[in-house]
């Protein structure tokens, strides 16, 4: 299966290009030329998907999801996609956060709450944990220095699942 690529596709076309500005309006125009595309995921962005949520569907759907490190939401908006009954993203990226927001409702998604903090806190980490089942660490680590304290935090959870990727080669 492919992720689905519509929401994925503006959220690169506003954040790369429009950045700034209005999304709601970003959003219209882009609506008006959408089917004029001819976007297509990269090898890497599919075995990325497929590794990630396709090999891990029973992890997510009808689960909480709780996306660390979760940026403008695109992990979130997959795992909503594939079923997960609801998402919790932060990151200290206030920008993106607030995106993250106006992305999934543009996605047509209300079950998510993006949270602007500090990744690294590892007793935020321990509250937000509490209430999921499954959490998301991808492309993360090189963001925060002390990986076993978050993990550590996530282990003292509820969480049942921690999915992790992180293909950085430094």
């Amino acid at each position: 299966n492919k992720p689905p690529k519509d929401i994925y596709e503006f959220a690169w076309h506003y954040w790369n290009e429009n950045r700034g500005k209005d999304p709601n309006q970003v959003y219209e125009e882009w609506l008006k030329w959408k089917h004029l595309s001819n976007f297509s995921f990269s090898e890497s962005e599919l075995n990325r998907y497929q590794l990630i949520f396709e090999n891990n569907k029973q992890f997510i759907k009808d689960k909480k999801i709780f996306d660390i490190g979760c940026h403008m939401g695109l992990q979130s908006y997959f795992a909503l996609d594939l079923g997960a009954s609801f998402v919790s993203g932060v990151d200290r990226a206030t920008e993106a956060i607030d995106f993250a927001t106006v992305l999934l409702n543009f996605a047509e998604y209300t079950n998510h709450n993006f949270i602007s903090a500090d990744i690294s806190n590892t007793k935020f980490v321990s509250v937000v944990g509490e209430d999921s089942n499954t959490a998301l660490l991808i492309s993360m680590f090189n963001c925060i220095t002390n990986h076993f304290q978050v993990l550590e935090a996530l282990n003292e959870t509820k969480i049942e699942t921690i999915i992790i990727y992180d293909n950085h080669k430094d």
